[in-house]
């Protein structure tokens, strides 16, 4: 939790994350809403939470 809100201290830490969040899930609040959503888990939820992130492809273009 001390991560999550040292993460959104500043409006540049901020920014970067709303950045990623557009670039990997093409949406801008999604990354926030993802993060909010597993702070509401138990441990064994948020193992199984975690894993069905990780079980999504993430393709990067370089061009």
């Amino acid at each position: 939790m001390a991560r999550l809100v040292f993460s959104t201290d500043s409006p540049s830490k901020l920014a970067q994350i709303y950045g990623l969040s557009q670039l990997f899930m093409g949406d801008p609040g999604k990354l926030i809403s993802v993060i909010e959503d597993s702070t509401k888990l138990g441990a064994s939820e948020y193992v199984d939470f975690v894993n069905n992130l990780l079980s999504r492809s993430i393709s990067v273009i370089y061009g």
